[in-house]
């Protein structure tokens, strides 16, 4: 039995689920039985005696809608240890379970935001213990997880990976382990993250191996690319067809790496083009967007229209005034319905306002959630707002941003013209700044309600390392005390 599986308290065969419990033998009356469980308070003692067997399972019918209603809730305030819980209660739950944990470990920023700072508090959390199972590097790493859950064939129906995302790090000392793996088990995985450590061939040798990964949803690159020397070995790389992939994620790549684009045929393009059509997601460095990219003619902005015609959710992460060049990039065509702007907490050169608004305004006839993590300043307008510069975004519902960009002057101007059918505003508090007060918080909460007619809810969010909760403030609450 794997550690991952003793982690969620299962053991696994083929598609039959046994949990760990004695073997019993309910002799007593049904009635006795009724009492004895009235006494079980601990949601883990219950989720034990359900899965017992079938006739306690039967007597205590009426605790299981109890125990999975905050299933259907699992975006409110449920953290992951308990939702690993929650996995044990029967097939049902097992499955919505694991969707989530699936969906969290590709995209770890976007699920469960509400409650990630509390789950993240023990840096040992069973989800986290789970994902460094499915970590391979070393070769006598990947012969012990083939042996332990008997590996031989694709012909096995078993998903050894509970979360199906797994990372491949590779340090040169070949990829016969990792290919075996994925012979194996391959075709179970949705997410995959490849970290080539630097050696000429790496990451192309990694590439190689896509074709065992049919049904990845999510490719990502990490670690040290160093394109320029493996220009001549990509060249020779052809990609094979994957019918589900619909994410790329640069995020962690080196910024000077993804920077040299101008040379001829670069990855990036390469994958473009192979994939472009199909792509739904991309994650990457603000440098792959910097203005001498977007000169270069094979990455001109009507280029990347036509190269990413589907594309719905973009994150640029390191946007700075200097690293983005957000004004060339306000005339590419997507039909984005997200748009995701992170800094990495640097503050030196903040971007201005208007031109972040003026990019939000290019995509609005789609977008419906904004992510705006970066620090701006006043526009080049000074104190008079030019709201004709913008126009209502009709679809936008759900807007997130520093609580900094508050003190723009201009701020509420633009607001009140452009986010008019917000619903929900996530006000985020970044590491290193004074932590806001109640009554501070119930303030800004007041005038953002004041100021957008339809917004119903206004959180408040803090970096995982505060080891602060979320604080949630409704319309109700602001108005009800007054």
């Amino acid at each position: 039995m794997s550690e991952d599986m003793e982690l969620a308290g299962i053991v696994e065969e083929e598609d039959d689920v046994k949990f760990l419990s004695p073997v019993t033998n309910p002799m007593l009356p049904p009635e006795i039985w009724d009492k004895i469980f009235c006494s079980l308070e601990s949601r883990n003692d219950l989720c034990a005696v359900i899965n017992t067997c079938g006739e306690w399972s039967e007597l205590l019918t009426s605790k299981k809608l109890p125990l999975g209603l905050p299933i259907v809730l699992v975006n409110k305030n449920i953290s992951l240890n308990t939702l690993l819980f929650y996995r044990q209660l029967n097939r049902k739950t097992k499955e919505v379970v694991d969707k989530q944990l699936q969906k969290y470990s590709a995209f770890p920023e976007e699920d469960f935001a509400n409650h990630l700072c509390s789950c993240r508090r023990n840096t040992y959390s069973k989800l986290e213990l789970l994902s460094r199972r499915y970590f391979f590097w070393q070769s006598s790493d990947t012969k012990r997880f083939l042996k332990t859950f008997r590996l031989k064939s694709r012909a096995k129906k078993h998903n050894p990976f509970v979360t199906r995302s797994i990372t491949l790090k590779h340090t040169g000392s070949g990829i016969d382990h990792f290919r075996t793996l994925l012979d194996c088990s391959g075709h179970h995985v949705f997410h995959i993250t490849f970290v080539p450590v630097y050696a000429p061939g790496n990451l192309t040798e990694l590439l190689s191996l896509l074709h065992l990964l049919p049904n990845i949803r999510t490719l990502k690159v990490d670690g040290d690319l160093y394109l320029q020397s493996e220009r001549d070995y990509l060249r020779a790389t052809s990609f094979p067809t994957l019918s589900y992939l619909t994410a790329l994620d640069f995020s962690c790549a080196s910024v000077e790496d993804l920077a040299a684009i101008a040379y001829e045929d670069p990855l990036i393009i390469r994958l473009f083009r192979t994939y472009g059509k199909q792509l739904q997601t991309l994650i990457c460095r603000g440098s792959l967007f910097h203005a001498e990219n977007l000169r270069v003619d094979w990455f001109h902005t009507e280029n990347l229209s036509n190269l990413l015609p589907n594309l719905k959710n973009l994150r640029i992460i390191g946007v700075t005034a200097t690293s983005v060049a957000l004004t060339e990039l306000a005339q590419v065509n997507w039909p984005l319905e997200k748009l995701q702007l992170w800094d990495l907490g640097d503050n030196s050169a903040p971007v201005q306002m208007v031109t972040v608004l003026q990019l939000i305004q290019t995509f609005g006839n789609t977008l419906a959630q904004v992510h705006l993590h970066i620090h701006l300043k006043e526009g080049q307008y000074g104190s008079k707002p030019k709201t004709s510069l913008v126009a209502p975004l009709s679809h936008v519902k759900s807007l997130s941003t520093y609580r900094s960009i508050f003190s723009i002057t201009n701020c509420w101007e633009y607001f009140e013209t452009m986010f008019v059918n917000v619903e929900e505003l996530t006000v985020f508090e970044p590491l290193g700044h004074r932590v806001a007060s109640k009554c501070e918080n119930f303030v800004l909460a007041k005038k953002c309600f004041e100021t957008l007619p339809k917004l119903k809810l206004v959180t408040v969010t803090f970096s995982f390392r505060c080891n602060k909760e979320p604080i949630l403030i409704k319309r109700y609450d602001i108005f009800r005390l007054q």
